[in-house]
């Protein structure tokens, strides 16, 4: 659930999702290098306090050694009285734990640091102690040396690390602004390389969805490309021009065998027709005579319809292209079907709009709506439902059809738009498999397209979809409106 839940939180395109990774780990590393850089330095101050404080525990040595306690607790007085007086203090004990002086504590009220606390440290190896304490009257912690001078007396000294907290903070503040600064750089430069490292793979993948909407011209032409992209691109081009090869091959094969089948079966009906025709024939040849003239009727329309499918993939209409009102033309070519949907007892609820107009070449159309109202009626059982709606708005101009039936498998969904398809159930039915392929072969030569839904065991439905054409302000008709 979490992979799922993680999945639809991630962009959907691999250049999206390349570009958030790449942004992530930018400011990963940045901000791993920010945070090794603060404690380095942070470690790197302490450091040259600590320094400081151990330098100065040996120059009060000297000065002890040589001059004497006075001379020592004058240099400890004049040291604490500088510019920041309340940021150190420094104090000297006997071995005793007797304190002998002590500089201004004006500021260091509470200070945790006794008898108790010294004498034990005359008993270390370590002539050096460095300890970091919390004082109640400061607000940072405070660093505390403490150092033997000589075999009867241990100075401490002690200096705040406000101004090293104050500078770490400052650090900190300009971290956070430059990582602030870089975020938004970072996806930009990540967007960018990865929108231009995967141009050629986007190309290619809008040449597939062409090629398998039908384009079989259509080709990625990537130049300047990467090593592997580029090696696909042009792969892939070789393999849509080897496919546009094979298919139109194909194509001109079926449609000449169709074409130069016309003029045999012509000849064989018109033989038929004229034994038909002759005196003196016995009833079984007549009847044999007027089957065979039906046979070549039915081929002659198999191969006219096939001639008439290759020309509407091909784009070849007889006749213009005009505007032409889509519910006007749904309205009248269900006309035609309306009676045999009644005597199949077929209930049929339509919803319809007015000024659905589409630019395309009328019969064809025409042809389209009623191969699709003849397969409806065809397959819905007596008493099922039948459903027309018009579908329109600014893009597309369409039409839905749905008939209640068994329905269609979903591997062979796509099938029924094949040539000469019919599927097992519609084998013992009238036609040549050839409808569904002239309809969308004519929806796509307009710009369009069919496509299917289908339930296995209740309904099918078939979309029409065209582009919807441009047109100035058409009255309400109210009659086209059931």
């Amino acid at each position: 659930m979490k992979s799922l839940a993680l999945h639809r939180w991630l962009p959907q395109s691999l250049s999206s999702r390349l570009a958030v990774g790449f942004g992530l780990l930018l400011l990963a590393f940045i901000g791993i290098s920010f945070l090794a850089a603060y404690f380095l330095i942070a470690q790197s101050i302490q450091s040259d306090l600590d320094e400081d404080l151990e330098e100065d525990a040996a120059l009060y040595a000297d000065l002890l050694n040589n001059q004497g306690i006075e001379s020592l607790a004058a240099e400890m007085d004049r040291e604490t009285q500088g510019e920041d007086p309340e940021t150190e203090f420094i104090l000297l004990f006997r071995s005793d734990g007797k304190q002998v002086h002590e500089t201004d504590l004006t500021h260091w009220q509470s200070l945790p640091i006794d008898a108790t606390d010294i004498v034990p440290l005359f008993n270390l190896d370590n002539e050096v102690t460095l300890q970091s304490l919390d004082v109640s009257s400061q607000s940072a912690t405070t660093r505390v040396l403490f150092a033997r001078l000589s075999s009867e007396h241990m100075i401490v000294i002690g200096e705040s690390t406000e101004h090293l907290q104050d500078f770490t903070e400052l650090l900190m503040l300009v971290f956070a602004l430059v990582f602030l600064l870089v975020l938004p750089a970072a996806g930009l430069f990540s967007s960018l390389f990865t929108r231009r490292a995967l141009a050629g793979i986007k190309q290619v993948s809008q040449a597939a969805v062409a090629l398998s909407s039908g384009n079989l011209d259509h080709r990625v032409k990537a130049v300047n490309q990467v090593r592997e992209v580029q090696t696909l691109a042009d792969t892939f081009d070789s393999m849509a021009l080897r496919i546009q090869t094979l298919i139109r091959d194909m194509r001109e094969m079926t449609d000449n065998i169709a074409h130069d089948l016309r003029s045999p079966l012509g000849r064989i009906r018109l033989l038929a027709e004229s034994v038909k025709n002759s005196n003196d024939l016995s009833p079984e040849v007549s009847d044999c005579a007027q089957k065979t003239m039906g046979e070549c009727d039915r081929l002659i329309a198999m191969i006219n319809t096939a001639l008439d499918v290759a020309e509407a993939e091909a784009g070849v209409h007889h006749g213009p292209r005009t505007l032409e009102d889509f519910t006007a033309l749904v309205v009248d070519t269900w006309d035609l079907f309306e009676a045999s949907a009644e005597q199949n007892a077929n209930r049929v609820s339509t919803r319809l709009v007015s000024g659905a107009f589409v630019q395309g070449q009328r019969t064809a159309l025409q042809r389209m709506l009623s191969n699709l109202f003849d397969n409806a009626i065809k397959y819905t059982p007596a008493g099922g439902q039948i459903n027309i709606e018009i579908l329109h708005d600014d893009q597309d101009t369409g039409l839905l059809i749905r008939n209640t039936c068994n329905g269609i498998a979903d591997g062979d969904q796509e099938k029924i738009f094949d040539r000469f398809q019919r599927l097992e159930p519609s084998r013992g039915r009238s036609g040549c498999g050839l409808g569904l392929s002239y309809s969308r072969a004519v929806a796509r030569s307009h710009g369009g397209d069919i496509h299917i839904k289908s339930d296995k065991q209740s309904y099918v439905e078939l979309i029409v979809k065209l582009p919807s054409a441009v047109t100035q302000h058409y009255p309400f008709n109210p009659q086209l409106i059931t």
